[in-house]
């Protein structure tokens, strides 16, 4: 699962140019991957096949 983030260049620190630092240090590591891979427009079949749960962001799309 790993190897997946990296190929679509997750990268953690990008991540606090959409989301607080607060809400990133309460959530998950895994809540949040699914999150950047949402933002970095990675299609949802591809996230569903590495095991993500999408519904999260939603919650917090800004």
């Amino acid at each position: 699962m790993e190897r997946k983030l990296e190929e679509y260049g997750i990268l953690i620190k990008s991540a606090k140019e959409f989301y607080p630092k607060k809400w990133l240090e309460e959530n998950s590591l895994k809540n949040f991957n699914c999150v950047r891979l949402c933002i970095s427009g990675v299609p949802e079949e591809h996230i569903n096949a590495i095991g993500k749960i999408i519904s999260v962001v939603e919650s917090y799309k800004i």
